[in-house]
């Protein structure tokens, strides 16, 4: 239920123009946890890559056009919390 409520808001963040940048970042990052880089590094940067990339994309001003700043950060704390929680899962 709580994946099907992120995925539906989320959705309009990622397309076409974001989403290979968006893996390569992730699949970088997961290299460097193997190769025992800093974590907190690592996701720092990555969360840095993930605002440009994420800001970068056509729908995303439409989007927050509707949204009010909490429910913005909302959404992105949600996507990061999955990302990091599905990286750590890996290692």
């Amino acid at each position: 239920e709580n994946e099907r409520t992120f995925s539906s808001r989320f959705h309009a963040f990622v397309n076409h123009n974001n989403v290979a940048g968006i893996m390569d970042e992730l699949a970088l990052a997961e290299k460097d946890i193997m190769q025992n880089v800093n974590a907190k590094m690592v996701f720092f940067d990555l969360s840095l890559k993930l605002i440009m990339l994420l800001k970068s994309a056509n729908k995303w001003q439409l989007a927050l056009a509707k949204l009010s700043y909490l429910q913005r950060f909302s959404i992105f704390y949600d996507f990061l919390f999955t990302i990091f929680s599905k990286l750590s899962l890996t290692l």
